[in-house]
């Protein structure tokens, strides 16, 4: 089970044209997630899961797009 939480998305991008035909993007997003716990109660002879957790997420991302 992959505990998950609200979330605030932060981006930013660019873009260069290099020449009529040719453009290069670049972009960075930081996901801000909130801070929480899991508790899950024993089942099949397991102990109980308890914790708590803190989530963050970076993606970086890049293109090129050449027209002919």
């Amino acid at each position: 089970r992959v505990p998950d939480n609200d979330r605030i998305w932060l981006s930013i991008g660019a873009g260069y044209q290099i020449t009529p035909s040719m453009r290069a993007n670049i972009a960075y997003t930081h996901v801000f997630i909130e801070d929480g716990d899991i508790n899950l109660a024993a089942a099949g002879g397991l102990p109980p899961l308890a914790a708590s957790f803190e989530q963050s997420l970076d993606i970086v991302s890049a293109s090129f797009t050449m027209d002919w």
